[in-house]
């Protein structure tokens, strides 16, 4: 609706929410609700988008050559931002400060980009709307295709609230821009008009991006309305998007979920996680506990004769206390003069996170991955002190592609019954 392109808005939705999934029980609701919501947002504000779109000019046959290499460009551009992105995450994630000052850090970075770079800034949409009408000079938009991407990552990399999808129209806009400027410079003859270079690229670095090129050849169309831009979209995002996937095979959205050890492919069932409670795979069987009073010389010992890596620490009631992992001891390993000293409860990590056997293994994996843990303490849903089991990082994963294995066999032979 915001862009007076329902066509797009239907494709977004298949191509990055269902990830490809074509059923018509939920595809038709998204076409009567991108059709609903473009129709009351032109009776309210008209026909224009929240910008207006100059003429596409494409001069010659040759320019098209120009295109397949913005969209190499882009796709490299993509990738590029893809693990910058989820590098400053990790990077804000690692920062051993309390964590209502990371956003506060953040702030305080965003406010010095804004203070050289006032485009990056707030709502993007009319600068890009000026950018787009009036050609501007190569090297003024160049810097902040590099400054949006920094203020995207430490703004949700601190833990501040926004969203990708403008910020990457924004960059994509402005490498259109300056690949066009830069063309124009070099190939006069051949790119007279290079506004149009900006169109395409928003579409293009948006499907490089978020792996959904049909989403972005339409957008590009219903903005200008004019089918010259087909063939340049075409070239570009479909370039684009193979240069990022043959470099990244995961988009920007499942990304973080591909370093966890899941791979949500098209057509998969994205819920898998939610099917299952961790009290379907926990381990309830002998629990390996340590005592709190456990001296560190004993805990060496300990260490070696077990396979795990972290422990619940216990009192004597054997209620839960905290959690000790080998990462929390290792520095203490060639203390001398320690091991009769410091006890399990001195080392151990105080503000525990646990899941109960009624949660789902969406959220433990959640909890899992905000802590970058590998066990998580099992407790009883009336008493969060009573440890019932253990659930680890790998037995999610295998339990996710166990089910489904399953799924997949099931299908099979439901395909070969007759």
């Amino acid at each position: 609706a915001t862009f007076n392109a329902p066509i797009a808005g239907v494709f977004f939705a298949v191509e990055i929410i269902l990830m490809g999934e074509m059923d018509l029980a939920v595809f038709s609701p998204i076409v009567i609700s991108s059709a609903t919501a473009v129709v009351f947002t032109r009776l309210i504000y008209g026909k224009d988008a929240f910008f207006s779109v100059p003429e596409f000019i494409l001069s010659s046959n040759w320019e098209l050559f120009i295109y397949v290499v913005m969209g190499v460009i882009i796709g490299v551009l993509a990738v590029f931002f893809i693990r910058f992105f989820y590098w400053v995450q990790d990077f804000f994630q690692d920062l051993s400060v309390p964590f209502w000052l990371k956003p506060i850090m953040g702030g305080f970075l965003i406010g010095v980009i804004g203070l050289v770079f006032p485009q990056v800034m707030g709502d993007v949409y009319p600068y890009m709307g000026e950018v787009l009408q009036k050609s501007t000079i190569w090297y003024v938009v160049l810097p902040l295709i590099f400054m949006k991407m920094l203020a995207t990552s430490i703004t949700m990399g601190s833990g501040g609230a926004g969203g990708l999808f403008a910020p990457i129209l924004f960059m994509g806009t402005m490498i259109g821009e300056t690949c066009g400027g830069l063309g124009h410079i070099f190939l006069p003859a051949v790119v007279i008009s290079y506004d149009g270079y900006a169109i395409v690229a928003m579409g293009a670095f948006l499907s490089a991006v978020t792996h959904a090129p049909m989403t972005s050849i339409f957008l590009a169309y219903e903005l200008t309305g004019d089918y010259q831009i087909i063939l340049p979209a075409m070239f570009a995002t479909v370039i684009g998007t193979l240069i990022a996937r043959s470099l990244e095979r995961e988009g920007i959205d499942t990304y973080g979920l591909a370093r966890e050890g899941i791979h949500l492919e098209s057509g998969r069932e994205v819920n898998v996680l939610r099917s299952i409670t961790v009290g379907d795979i926990m381990v309830s069987g002998p629990i390996e506990t340590i005592p709190e009073e456990m001296k560190l010389k004993t805990i060496l010992q300990f260490l070696p004769r077990s396979r795990n890596t972290t422990f619940p620490v216990v009192d004597r009631d054997r209620l839960l206390t905290g959690i000790l992992s080998i990462q929390d001891i290792r520095e203490l390993v060639y203390e001398q003069g320690l091991e009769e000293l410091i006890v399990a409860k001195e080392l151990a990590a105080t503000q525990v996170i646990t899941v109960t056997v009624e949660d789902n293994l969406d959220n433990a994996l959640k909890k899992i991955g905000y802590r970058n843990i590998d066990y998580l303490p099992v407790v009883a849903k009336d008493n969060p002190r009573q440890i019932v089991g253990m659930v680890s990082r790998q037995d999610i994963i295998s339990a996710y592609n166990r089910t489904l294995l399953d799924r997949d066999l099931q299908e099979k032979a439901t395909t070969k019954s007759p």
